[in-house]
């Protein structure tokens, strides 16, 4: 093994018991692997074989693979002009999330000019909320009409039709989920 895979192993390997909330002593035990040795692999000072590394792998619920896989970046940072964007009659839509498809959870940025106005579509049993953070809006929702000026949240169960009455940004969450205050 190369010194960064004792690295990830030890990193990863601390990380995992900590989760768990296990001493060295509790991990050594249900792994069957004695602990000066989980002790040495969590200072990256030991090369497991391929039986210890299987053994401390399954007594933390991962696989091997994961005792040696880089960390994720724990944050990621752009700018707003490198998101992809797409026309939204006078305005751009920004998609900053999308998960599952029609009905998944789904999170964008909208920005519109005054006048525009778009149709926001749902699955057939999701929701989503709209957060005016500039500008004023109408909304249309099939069963009603109401507005939503700016730093305002509102709360939906249905597709709507949005009136930006100024220039203005929305932020959209939709998906499966139960609103609050609705039952």
């Amino acid at each position: 093994m190369t010194d960064d895979a004792s690295t990830l192993i030890a990193r990863n390997l601390k990380r995992l018991r900590e989760r768990l909330g296990w001493s060295q002593a509790a991990l050594a035990e249900s792994s069957g692997v004695p602990r000066p040795t989980i002790a040495h692999l969590e200072a990256g000072q030991a090369n497991p074989t391929l039986s210890v590394a299987l053994r401390v792998a399954r007594a933390l619920g991962t696989t091997v693979d994961q005792l040696v896989a880089a960390a994720p970046d724990a944050a990621l940072i752009v700018s707003l002009k490198a998101v992809p964007t797409a026309r939204l009659g006078r305005g751009r839509r920004y998609p900053l999330l999308n998960e599952g498809g029609q009905n998944g959870l789904s999170f964008e940025r909208l920005v519109l000019k005054a006048a525009t106005r778009v149709t926001l579509e749902i699955g057939s049993s999701g929701s989503q909320i709209l957060v005016a953070e500039q500008g004023d809006f109408e909304l249309d929702w099939g069963e009603g009409q109401g507005a939503l000026p700016e730093a305002h949240v509102a709360f939906l169960r249905l597709s709507a039709e949005i009136h930006a009455k100024t220039d203005g940004v929305l932020y959209r969450l939709s998906g499966l989920w139960n609103l609050p205050g609705f039952p």
